[in-house]
């Protein structure tokens, strides 16, 4: 378990919203694989973009984000999770050693 500040530090962010203090258990860029306490990558892929999936990933337990860009309605709701926005693939390249760590 790492705090979120902790895993997004150095990665180049052009917002954050909420607090950075909080536990993060697991790092996901598949909204299926998303568990409580989770943070999930939103990444826009050439097939399917991430950030349609980013309600999905929160319902199953997601509590932070990075993505690009976030739906407004999102934002009143971001009470609940945390929020990061950056250029998410750059995002999920730095974070995979990361990755790896927390799950082992």
């Amino acid at each position: 378990m790492k705090l979120l500040k902790d895993l997004i530090y150095g990665v180049r962010l052009k917002e954050v919203i909420g607090s950075t203090q909080i536990a993060i258990e697991s790092i996901c860029y598949d909204s299926r694989k998303a568990a409580k306490n989770s943070l999930f990558v939103a990444v826009p892929g050439t097939q399917v973009d991430g950030h349609l999936f980013i309600d999905k990933a929160v319902e199953l337990g997601a509590i932070a984000i990075i993505c690009e860009r976030l739906r407004s309605a999102l934002l009143k709701e971001s009470t609940t999770f945390k929020l990061a926005i950056a250029p998410s693939h750059l995002a999920l390249l730095q974070r995979t050693g990361t990755i790896t760590r927390l799950r082992t």
